[in-house]
C-alpha cells in the first residue's frame, strides 16, 4: 500500500546502523520487516548511541517471512507505539 515502509517485501535485506548513527522513520501506514513468505531480513544495530526510532507507527518484525534483530553494545530500537516481534512457528 502507499506510504508503507517494507524491508524485505519479497526478497532479502540487511539494515546496519552503527557507530552512533541514528535512523528516524516517520511512516504514515505500516512498517514491516520481512513482510512476504520467503523473504528474509536482518536488522543489526550496534554501538552506544546507535538507534532506530519509528516516530508514528509500530514496527512489525517478521511478517510472513523470517527476520532477525540484533541489538549490540548499547544500541536501541524503539517505536512510539511498540515493536512487535513475531515468534517462529
Amino acid at each position: 500500500a502507499q506510504d508503507d515502509l517494507i524491508i524485505a517485501g519479497g526478497g532479502d535485506a540487511l539494515v546496519e546502523i552503527s557507530g552512533g548513527a541514528e535512523l528516524r522513520t516517520d511512516t504514515s501506514n505500516q512498517l514491516i520487516v520481512a513482510r512476504d513468505a520467503g523473504s528474509s531480513a536482518e536488522i543489526v544495530i550496534s554501538g552506544a548511541g546507535s538507534t532506530w526510532t519509528e516516530l508514528t507507527q509500530s514496527i512489525a518484525v517478521g511478517g510472513e517471512g523470517s527476520a532477525t534483530v540484533r541489538l549490540e553494545n548499547g544500541a536501541s530500537l524503539a517505536s512510539i507505539i511498540g515493536v512487535n516481534i513475531r515468534a517462529l512457528g
